[in-house]
C-alpha cells in the first residue's frame, strides 16, 4: 500500500484517531481533523506530497512508530 493511501486509511481507523487526540494541541472528532493532524505534523499542505517529500515521510513514519508503540503499552 502507497504511503497517501495507507495515511488516508489510518485517519479512518478509531484507534488512530484516540491516539492523536492525545497528543493533539486540538480536538480530533474524526477523519478530517486527523488527516489536518497528520499534515501538519508532517509540516505539508497535502497528504500526497508524503510521495516526494523526505521529511515529511520521516515524521510520518515517526507518527506511525509512536502510534505502534502507544498500541504495544496499552494505552
Amino acid at each position: 500500500m502507497g504511503l497517501v493511501l495507507g495515511s488516508v486509511r489510518l485517519c479512518r481507523i478509531p484507534a488512530f484517531i484516540r491516539f492523536i487526540s492525545t497528543i493533539s494541541p486540538t480536538p480530533i472528532t474524526g477523519e478530517d481533523d486527523a488527516a489536518a493532524f497528520v499534515r501538519s505534523w508532517c509540516g505539508i499542505s497535502s497528504r500526497g506530497e508524503l510521495r516526494k517529500n523526505d521529511e515529511a515521510r520521516k515524521r510520518w513514519f515517526d507518527l506511525i512508530k509512536i502510534f505502534n508503540d502507544s498500541i504495544r503499552a496499552g494505552r
